[in-house]
C-alpha cells in the first residue's frame, strides 16, 4: 500500500475512534468510570496523532513503514478499547461506575 493510503486509512480510523471516544465521554456519567474506561485509548489516539504519523510521514521509506505498524497498532488498540468500553455501557448502562 503506498504510504499516502495507509496514512489516510490510519487517519480515518483514527477519527472514526476519536468520534467513538467523544460520544462515549458524553454518554459516561461517573467521572472515574470515564476516566477508566477511555483514557488508555485517548493516551493512544494521542501517540498516533502526535508523534507516530507525523513521524511516519517524514520518516524515510525504510523507517516509514516501521512507524506506520505503530500506528497501526495503537490505533488497533484505541479501537479495542473504545469496543469494551461500549460493551461495558450496554451491559452496566450509562451509570456504569469505577471502583477505585
Amino acid at each position: 500500500m503506498p504510504l499516502e493510503d495507509r496514512s489516510q486509512a490510519i487517519q480515518s480510523r483514527h477519527k472514526r475512534a476519536e468520534d467513538l471516544s467523544i460520544e462515549l465521554r458524553q454518554k459516561i456519567k461517573d467521572k472515574s468510570a470515564r476516566d477508566y474506561l477511555l483514557r488508555p485509548a485517548l493516551n493512544s489516539l494521542r501517540d498516533v496523532e502526535t508523534i507516530l504519523l507525523p513521524n511516519a510521514l517524514k520518516a524515510s521509506p525504510a523507517y516509514a513503514s516501521m512507524w506506520f505498524e505503530m500506528a497501526e497498532f495503537q490505533v488497533a488498540r484505541a479501537e479495542k478499547q473504545l469496543k469494551h468500553a461500549e460493551d461495558m455501557i450496554s451491559k452496566y448502562g450509562a451509570d456504569v461506575a469505577a471502583v477505585e
